[in-house]
């Protein structure tokens, strides 16, 4: 599989698209059913391997549009996500 080029790469495109976007990747799995998921997920290993997250801090690394932080902030004590586009960052913030 070859990857694509991410330095020309428009993330910003799929900023008021991303829900529907993972909606037709996703069609197999309702994607609040599949991202919930996803955030028990990171929490349960969060708490096997490093402590209790309502201590910890989680870094949601291309966090996106946030659609799983929002899973997540109820559980750690704080979640910063951070990535590559203005775009998506102001959408998550919304």
């Amino acid at each position: 599989m070859e990857l694509p080029d991410l330095s020309t790469t428009d993330f910003d495109s799929w900023k008021d698209s991303y829900r529907e976007e993972l909606d037709s990747v996703l069609a197999f799995q309702d994607t609040e059913y599949f991202t919930w998921l996803k955030a028990r997920a990171l929490i349960d290993l969060a708490r096997r391997r490093v402590g209790d997250p309502a201590a910890l801090t989680a870094l949601d690394v291309g966090c996106g549009v946030g659609f799983t932080d929002r899973f997540l902030v109820d559980d750690f004590k704080t979640v910063i996500g951070v990535d590559v586009t203005d775009g998506v960052i102001q959408r998550g913030r919304r």
